[in-house]
């Protein structure tokens, strides 16, 4: 029988994760491990020693994003900290609550990106993404892995809430000409807003619209159209932008062109999640002229 060897070179931490080994038989076979990658022991005992300290009088809580999001009353011991550290909840009440599993993370999180913690933590890359608010999980397998890492991920989480900057509030964009397009949004509360230093602005030009459905688009259609996209680069701007500011005017654009524009906090410790993408087109001369008259 043949043996067959993976060896990974040049490890780094954030090498940590699932890998799944395959033969292309029939039937198909395969293996699949958990490999972590450790730092030095001195090192990793300083922060398995932090992860078990979350101060007492930190309670993060976050029901009002529970209520926006939809969550039932009945899960409520969820939507803060202390909650989720403390409370064991009866069967059918965790049944009820897990499935809204996404939307809790997304609370926990509150638009802080966990995720340089999560890395230094050694927490493994298939469980980043409940470290940014997205909870990805789907096997039983991962969950075992991600299970042994909550209290370092929470540990991450409690840190960030407390020194990361959150994310613009109540983000639009609107064309105001054939060549700019203004994009404004929200301050936090005082308390959140002097964690912001400043914002980085990016816009994309795009260069096809998504099919409304791609369920109902032919495979030969969908092929022709990747392959499009992918034959074109992208124009990235990035912006820096002034943590006080409420407003941002990118000027420098196409006609009847769009763009695809998102925005993130940063200070000296880190940075907020990117907001969802906001698509805009800019004005045509037709209508420019038309306003004007």
């Amino acid at each position: 029988m043949d043996r067959w060897v993976l060896k990974i070179s040049d490890t780094k931490v954030n090498d940590s994760g699932l890998y799944s080994c395959e033969v292309n038989s029939m039937p198909r076979q395969s293996v699949t491990r958990v490999v972590s990658v450790s730092y030095p022991k001195t090192v990793q005992m300083a922060f398995e020693n932090k992860s078990k300290v979350i101060s007492d009088d930190f309670n993060h809580d976050f029901s009002d994003c529970c209520v926006k999001e939809g969550i039932p009353s009945i899960c409520n011991g969820f939507c803060n900290f202390k909650g989720l550290l403390t409370q064991t909840p009866k069967a059918h009440i965790f049944a009820i609550c897990y499935s809204h599993m996404t939307q809790l993370v997304k609370c926990l999180t509150d638009g802080r990106n966990h995720i340089p913690c999560c890395e230094r933590q050694n927490i493994p890359r298939v469980c980043h993404g409940s470290c940014a608010g997205k909870y990805t999980l789907t096997t039983a397998l991962q969950h075992v892995i991600c299970l042994d890492y909550a209290t370092p991920t929470l540990s991450c989480i409690a840190d960030g809430i407390q020194t990361l900057p959150p994310p613009p509030r109540e983000v639009t964009a609107e064309p105001i000409s054939t060549s700019q397009i203004n994009v404004k949004w929200e301050k936090n509360t005082e308390k959140m807003q002097s964690l912001i230093d400043t914002y980085e602005l990016n816009v994309t030009e795009l260069h096809s619209f998504d099919p409304k459905d791609w369920s109902l688009t032919k495979k030969s259609e969908i092929s022709k159209l990747m392959k499009q996209i992918q034959g074109i680069n992208t124009n990235l701007k990035t912006f820096k932008i002034d943590g006080n500011a409420t407003e941002f005017t990118v000027n420098d654009l196409k006609e009847s062109t769009m763009y695809e524009i998102s925005i993130m906090s940063i200070n000296k410790l880190g940075t907020s999640v990117v907001t969802n993408d906001i698509r805009v087109v800019t004005q045509s001369h037709a209508i420019h002229n038309t306003e004007k008259d």
